[in-house]
């Protein structure tokens, strides 16, 4: 049954027809992990503003976003963009690139379309920059979507691709695995493409790495955001129904640790890895 369950979840991860009309048809999921991270970060200085600095975007820069979901680092940074960059977004799924060209609209610097990044639609050398903020493990061929990558890149310039460590919010999978006991994998996702082995997984398109982590943790004080957050990653959980009994459960254990400790802490492990040619 466990494995069972762990096959169901690394399929439900890079399974194509399922985050494009399940998973991600809409920002709904994406936006109720995201505002855990926004409302309840003890690191003050921002997420978006880190991934945004580093990136390292210069004058005149053409930049390309994969997966670009709702377009939450451009809707939050687009003020700082130095003169004369254009930003190319594209998701997989035209909800999200429908979602992303709504939050910009008028903002003649982006445009978007729906796109894979396994046959990125545009001629070799065209972008200074690109960035995959964490979608490279919903990738079935990585090794496919990082040589299209390098093929897009202009000589000289870089990947920016965000990801998460394996012991990323650990105790919610602990959480998780009290709900329902036959919970395994904890974070397929890193497994998958993460901060200890995301080089290996471009070494065939890249030479030249680094990694930069953003230290932060989550104190959340608040209940509902913590279900809400469990309910939007559950289809990636094996495809189980996230119905009203699990959630009075999750209410319920939830209600322990903050009776217990006023809160329910939780470690992170995020950062973005640099890769050159």
């Amino acid at each position: 049954m466990v494995e069972s369950l762990k096959g169901e979840i690394m399929e439900g991860i890079s399974n194509q027809d399922y985050l494009r009309n399940r998973q991600y048809r809409n920002a709904d999921n994406l936006g109720a992990r995201m505002t855990i991270h926004q409302r309840f970060s003890t690191n003050s200085y921002g997420w978006f503003r880190w991934q945004f600095e580093t990136l390292g975007i210069q004058a005149g820069d053409r930049v390309l976003d994969v997966g670009c979901g709702p377009a939450s680092l451009w809707v939050t940074q687009r003020e700082h963009l130095p003169e004369g960059v254009k930003v190319i977004c594209f998701d997989l799924s035209q909800g999200m690139a429908d979602t992303a060209a709504a939050a910009l609209r008028g903002d003649e610097r982006f445009e978007f379309l729906s796109a894979d990044a396994q046959n990125i639609p545009f001629p070799e050398g065209t972008f200074n920059v690109v960035t995959a903020n964490d979608m490279l493990y919903h990738v079935p061929n990585i090794g496919q979507a990082a040589g299209e990558i390098r093929r897009v890149l202009h000589p000289g310039g870089h990947l920016a691709a965000a990801t998460n460590g394996l012991g990323h919010m650990q105790e919610l999978h602990d959480l998780v695995r009290r709900l329902e006991p036959n919970y395994s994998p904890d974070n397929e996702s890193a497994a998958r493409f993460g901060l200890e082995n995301g080089l290996a997984a471009l070494s065939g398109a890249f030479s030249q790495f680094q990694v930069k982590i953003y230290p932060d943790s989550l104190w959340v004080t608040e209940i509902e955001p913590l279900v809400d957050y469990i309910g939007s990653m559950w289809g990636l959980w094996g495809y189980l129904t996230w119905n009203e009994d699990l959630k009075k459960r999750a209410r319920v254990e939830l209600e322990k640790e903050f009776a217990a400790a006023g809160g329910f802490a939780i470690r992170k492990s995020s950062g973005i890895i640099l890769a050159r040619i």
